[in-house]
């Protein structure tokens, strides 16, 4: 009995340690949640009391067989507090704000230095190599510890380098022009060797910004427009390079903006065509950007689609849109040839990217709808400098279908917006040409008139057909443009006001009877509308402007109609119709 009564009290024992036990757990759990804002009120919560026996270690719980339980409960993982990320954010500013201001301070010490007369030139600029090499050694030394800083700190220490150049030979004539060059390509080198082997783009761009701005702050009244295109394209070689091998955006970006805008400046310090021998130069730099940013991004994006199958890259896609039409731009800037010339060019460049386009289209889909929408851009461009007048409006309009039939298969965003974009200049052409053009020839069969209709039916046919949410703006569009054409083509004849009153009568009848039959509130909406501006036209223009028999005719025969279309309202309306729509 006293055996049975030791053994209850040490499974009584055992079984009081595994509460207290897995209560502390409990509470451990807890707090490790409360230190890593997990759980960030703990206030109210009812926590295990605390024992007054001392803690034992716990062992597991032992089945009815004597075995151990086969699963664990799996330990916590430290989870990455909330705040985290905004820590590190103001850290990122730090960083930078800190070197800003330690570099403006070294430009202060500079000035301040000068005109207390405290240090020589040469000591100056020693200072300032020193204060690089300084913080390029921490940069260096930190770069396993604090990756972001160490990034920081070199990139100061590049830019120091660019200063202290810039001083030898700008501001304090230390050194001649062509070992301030070494030093700075040198410094490019460096910013670029450091980059690739730190992995970050931000010294990649720092070198190629320096780079390129290295003519500029190096500038003397002996330079050429030959040697700073040479040098730009080497220097271009150099950042293409990096971007084949790394892919960063940010050093395209830099490489783009600033590789054109040294060529656009190049191109506009020519003298006319002929009159220097930097116009080869230069367009053979330019052609070396259409390679550099139209082809190689784009050959990458390529060559590095998983499967073959291309992936979209907005940045490289933009680049590959913009740049030949920087090329044919430019190029127009230093040749002055005739527009035909320059036209035919385009052409060529238009059947070239449209080929591309084609062949890329199963391999590469998103290239291949790139390539397309720049052959249609040069196919505006072309006909903009081929033809004239009538012929060049209308197959400018022919284009603009074709682009919103294109985008509508490929489905493709970009296509369209260039399609609405070039029939937003289209309509504004229209109008132009409807209220400020005089008819010439015969009424309504001119060549102007049957072409600003063909335009006016391509809108409509868009609007019906074609296109969806944007379909109605289509639409009127159309019908404003219809009632001008019929204003401008018959107010040339005689009493041609009391014409247009009885085409635009008739077109209104003929809206609203459609819409009737066939159940679209939007062609009721607008014969209605029409039919009101009908009858406005009456009372304010033609009751003054006409002739007494023509106000005689006009007035009794609309209001004879009006009372045959009220009379016959409900015969003609077939509501519930089934190809009924809303955007007809």
């Amino acid at each position: 009995m006293q055996n049975g009564d030791r053994d209850q009290s040490l499974a009584d024992r055992i079984e009081r340690l595994e509460a207290a036990v897995a209560d502390l757990q409990r509470l451990v759990k807890q707090l490790q949640a409360a230190l890593l804002n997990r759980e960030p009120n703990l206030q109210g919560q009812d926590l295990p009391p605390a024992s007054t026996q001392s803690p034992l270690p716990s062992r597991p719980p032992v089945t009815s067989a004597g075995q151990l339980p086969a699963s664990q409960p799996a330990p916590v993982k430290p989870t990455t507090p909330a705040n985290f990320d905004w820590l590190q954010n103001w850290e990122f500013w730090l960083n930078r704000i800190g070197i800003g201001l330690l570099l403006l301070g070294v430009g202060f010490l500079f000035k301040y230095s000068i005109d207390q007369g405290w240090l020589t030139p040469a000591v100056r600029v020693g200072f300032g190599l020193a204060l690089g090499i300084a913080l390029l050694g921490m940069g260096l030394r930190l770069q396993s510890e604090r990756r972001a800083f160490s990034q920081i700190l070199m990139g100061g220490g590049i830019a120091t380098f660019y200063i202290s150049g810039f001083a030898s030979f700008q501001l304090f004539k230390l050194v001649p022009y062509a070992v301030a060059l070494v030093f700075m390509v040198a410094v490019t080198l460096l910013a670029f060797f450091l980059s690739l082997r730190q992995n970050q783009a931000v010294l990649s761009v720092l070198g190629a910004v320096g780079g390129l701005g290295t003519p500029f702050l190096l500038s003397t009244s002996s330079g050429s427009v030959s040697g700073l295109v040479g040098y730009t394209v080497l220097l271009l070689l150099g950042t293409s390079a990096i971007y084949w091998q790394q892919g960063w955006r940010s050093l395209l970006w830099t490489s783009f903006i600033g590789g054109w805008l040294i060529f656009a400046g190049s191109t506009l310090g020519l003298g006319s065509a002929g009159a220097s021998p930097d116009h080869w130069p230069v367009q053979a730099g330019i052609m070396f950007g259409w390679i550099a940013f139209a082809g190689l991004p784009v050959l990458r994006l390529a060559a590095r689609s998983p499967e073959g199958r291309g992936v979209a890259d907005p940045a490289v896609e933009m680049i590959a849109v913009v740049t030949p039409l920087l090329v044919l731009g430019l190029s127009q800037q230093i040749w002055m040839l005739p527009d035909s010339t320059w036209g035919l060019l385009a052409m060529g460049a238009a059947i070239a990217y449209g080929g591309l386009g084609y062949g890329l289209r199963r391999s590469q889909p998103s290239l291949s709808e790139t390539e397309t929408l720049v052959c249609f851009l040069l196919l505006a461009i072309a006909l903009v400098l081929l033809l004239s007048g009538n012929f060049l409006f209308l197959m400018l309009a022919a284009e603009a279908v074709g682009l919103h039939l294109l985008s509508k298969r490929l489905r493709n965003y970009r296509i369209l917006v260039a399609a609405h974009l070039l029939s937003a200049a289209i309509a504004a052409r229209l109008f132009d040409r409807l209220l400020t053009d005089p008819v010439k020839g015969l009424v309504v069969f001119n060549s102007a008139g049957l072409v600003d209709l063909a335009v006016i039916m391509a809108a409509a046919g868009l609007g019906l057909r074609v296109l969806a949410q944007p379909g109605l703006v289509y639409l009127v569009i159309a019908h404003v443009g219809f009632l001008t054409w019929l204003w401008r083509q018959l107010s040339a004849l005689p009493d041609g006001s009391g014409y247009v009153t009885v085409a635009w009568g008739l077109y209104a009848i003929g809206l609203l009877v459609m819409g009737l039959r066939q159940d679209q509130q939007n062609l009721r909406v607008a014969g209605l509308a029409t039919l009101g501006l009908v009858i406005l036209k009456l009372f304010f223009w033609d009751l003054i402007g006409l002739a007494a028999i023509w106000r005689i005719l006009l007035f009794m025969g609309f209001g004879a109609v009006l009372l045959g279309l009220s009379y016959s309202f409900r015969s003609l309306w077939k509501p519930g119709n089934p190809n009924k729509t809303d955007n007809p």
